[in-house]
């Protein structure tokens, strides 16, 4: 059963986590002060960044194994894999991958993430006969972390270079817009926080998973999120993907194809990786983020300061596919708009720094 549930874990990494705000008025710090008034994890402290200058920091950790969805059996596929190579997804410092974001705006220094699906809802619901379905719900136990809570377990891994750090330089009505942006979505009466899910939008306050909330927030500043229409992928879901209509579980808003005739009996796990996604009736066209486009496009912006040998280059999806290539082509020609292009902690971190002098 563990080496099944390491595929679950895997198909749930796929969840991967409005109108501009007006900067007329300041961002409020009391709404934003679990967000701010700790202390800057280590690794953003490890960056050194100047304190005179304001910045927008995108971090990610990739997962080990790359989610490929160019197609429905490169999906099964990277599903498969999580059973092949089960260590490779021990090893990571998270199974599934995770997207941060933090700000320097003057003396507001804040970081925040949104994550969800803590009880393992998405596993028991794909164990118990599914399919693909809980990938493309929402669960209602969303929440976004705090700076006090940040994860000591995330922290390390950055500090020991394991994942890809970005800080681009800002002006202030931009790094305004971020803050208010995040108290838009703290305070919306919809109370967006709690929805976490693939399809939530977060630019309409309907919720998020934690890399399309972080293009949010970054967006908002008009700091590579703003480019997240690159980022996304369009899928087919097909009926041999979809199992029995089972007992929701509490805080569960199950995915539900319009038209769609449920199975009388449960999908097993088995016969889902084991049977053919390309294969069948449509049943949905879909729109989802595309991690793998973002972490090439991240890594992209590094062509030219980082070491041919970093890990990093050879993280890139095997093959890339035109959204990945799209994705970095866009991602070089923002980062040649900066007449500055280092690397802070080079020996640590190694974070990415675009400044604009």
């Amino acid at each position: 059963m563990r080496l099944w549930r390491l595929a679950a874990l895997a198909l749930v990494a796929l969840v991967s986590c409005g109108e501009v705000p007006d900067v007329s008025r300041a961002a409020s710090d009391d709404v934003l002060a679990p967000y701010e008034k700790a202390a800057w994890p280590g690794y953003l402290t490890d960056i050194a960044l100047p304190r005179d200058r304001d910045y927008v920091i995108l971090s990610y950790l990739p997962p080990a194994v790359p989610l490929d969805l160019r197609t429905p059996e490169t999906m099964r596929a990277t599903l498969r894999a999580g059973l092949s190579d089960p260590a490779a997804l021990a090893e990571a410092k998270t199974k599934i991958g995770h997207t941060i974001v933090a700000w320097q705006c003057g003396a507001h220094q804040g970081v925040t993430s949104m994550t969800g699906e803590t009880r393992l809802q998405a596993t028991r619901m794909m164990l118990s006969g599914w399919g693909i379905v809980p990938l493309l719900s929402t669960f209602q136990d969303g929440h976004l972390y705090t700076e006090a809570g940040f994860s000591p377990r995330h922290d390390l891994a950055f500090r020991q270079g394991k994942g890809v750090v970005t800080a681009v330089e800002v002006d202030r009505a931009s790094c305004t817009r971020l803050r208010r942006a995040l108290e838009d979505f703290v305070t919306h009466p919809a109370q967006p926080a709690r929805n976490f899910g693939l399809l939530a939008d977060p630019r309409r306050f309907e919720g998020g998973g934690c890399l399309t909330f972080a293009w949010y927030l970054s967006g908002a500043a008009g700091v590579i999120g703003d480019m997240q229409h690159l980022f996304r992928r369009d899928i087919e879901v097909r009926a041999v993907q979809i199992g029995a209509w089972r007992p929701v579980p509490p805080g569960v808003v199950p995915w539900r194809p319009g038209g769609h005739v449920w199975r009388d009996t449960p999908l097993s796990l088995r016969a889902f990786l084991g049977t053919r996604w390309d294969r069948g009736p449509v049943v949905a066209r879909l729109s989802v983020p595309d991690g793998e486009a973002f972490l090439g496009a991240m890594i992209a912006l590094r062509d030219g300061v980082q070491e041919p040998q970093d890990w990093r280059a050879n993280r890139v999806l095997p093959g890339h596919g035109a959204v990945v290539e799209r994705a970095e082509v866009a991602a070089r020609r923002y980062a040649n708009g900066f007449p500055v292009r280092r690397l802070a902690d080079p020996d640590g971190v190694a974070a990415l720094v675009l400044e604009t002098h």
